[in-house]
């Protein structure tokens, strides 16, 4: 990784959800992230593109057909290029879309990030955001990384099936790891939820022997299973505007 990058500042520019171009009426998938991170996302205005956890995820998805892209640097992960690759340089998508919890990388300086808190999360500018989000695409599949993204969900959950997600908030998240949840209630429609740990470098490490594929191991047959049809085509990522 370039010295420069370590040392870039914080810009906290709003890191938008992007889903296909052109895509159906319903997504399969919909990656809820927790916020973007400082050396990756923050930089390329692309949620977990160019952070360490994006690679683990973007490499999954390529893996099961919901995104391809083409590069110089075939074999090493986006957060190993120069930065001009991660601005010029788009996957294509299929059937996916990737947002955040908290959309701005949070910071308490202007080198070091912070885990969004639950008041910033619960924020209408950012909860009426998912809200709006959820409602466009209307995922088949939620996919939670992480207990802050886990959080902002649960807030668009039906009281019905609020006692479900609260019983992983209280602790089964860390203890199961990944977590199906079929059939939830949200506004208007219903769908699965997947519930993970983060894939960020410190939980890969230590509770995974520093290996992503004991991350993904219970993660690849759900992604199997929701992975697009290959007649569905891959598209250019598009910013979702939304409310």
């Amino acid at each position: 990784m370039e010295k420069k990058r370590l040392k870039r500042k914080i810009s906290g520019d709003s890191v938008p959800a992007y889903a296909p171009q052109k895509r159906e009426a319903r997504l399969n998938l919909l990656i809820v992230g927790e916020a973007p991170g400082r050396l990756g996302a923050d930089y390329s205005g692309l949620p977990f593109w160019g952070d360490r956890a994006g690679d683990v995820l973007w490499g999954a998805l390529k893996k099961h057909g919901y995104a391809i892209w083409e590069s110089s640097w075939e074999g090493i992960p986006p957060s190993q290029w120069p930065d001009g690759g991660l601005k010029e340089i788009r996957p294509k998508l299929s059937s996916v879309a990737i947002t955040n919890a908290y959309n701005q990388c949070p910071s308490q300086s202007e080198t070091k990030i912070k885990k969004p808190t639950k008041a910033q999360i619960r924020d209408l500018s950012q909860s009426g955001r998912l809200f709006s989000e959820l409602q466009t695409l209307k995922p088949r599949l939620v996919w939670v990384i992480g207990q802050s993204a886990l959080f902002a969900v649960s807030l668009h959950v039906l009281e019905k099936d609020q006692m479900r997600v609260k019983k992983l908030l209280t602790g089964g998240l860390l203890e199961k790891h990944a977590t199906l949840c079929p059939g939830l209630s949200l506004q208007g429609f219903e769908a699965d939820l997947l519930v993970t740990t983060h894939c960020s470098p410190l939980v890969v490490n230590s509770r995974f022997g520093a290996n992503p594929e004991r991350w993904l191991k219970k993660i690849h047959p759900i992604l199997k299973k929701y992975a697009p049809e290959k007649t569905q085509g891959f598209s250019n990522p598009s910013a979702v505007f939304v409310g």
